[in-house]
């Protein structure tokens, strides 16, 4: 398997089961929320997220893909540069609990994206 079927299939999951969990259990997501008023949660969530988009970018030869990687590099970034400035963010997505609703169902659907993306590609090889 390429290394851009593994990164769709594995994005497509990962986005999927993630933001349908935050689209069932708003609940979960406000305490995500609340997490990130933490300066140590955003640190490891900063480098985590740092590490996935920079080995999506590299690792990735197709666009959607490629700016995925570069979304969570940027994303990383900016929270190993700045912790301190995530609080008033998610104290902001707190009380407009729409807009990551709104994030989550575009999230889960570039996931369901992906996945049919990566279904459709025939196998290489023989």
């Amino acid at each position: 398997m390429s290394t851009d079927l593994f990164l769709l299939k594995f994005w497509g999951w990962l986005l999927t089961l993630v933001c349908g969990t935050y689209i069932l259990r708003p609940s979960i997501c406000k305490q995500i929320l609340t997490m990130m008023e933490d300066d140590r949660f955003v640190l490891v969530t900063g480098w985590f997220s740092l590490i996935l988009g920079v080995g999506t970018a590299v690792g990735s030869c197709r666009a959607p893909l490629k700016l995925l990687g570069i979304a969570f590099t940027v994303s990383g970034l900016l929270r190993l540069s700045f912790p301190d400035r995530m609080a008033p963010v998610s104290r902001f997505l707190k009380e407009r609990p729409y807009i990551p609703l709104l994030i989550s169902l575009t999230g889960f659907l570039i996931g369901i994206y992906f996945i049919v993306a990566a279904g459709n590609h025939p196998p290489q090889g023989s």
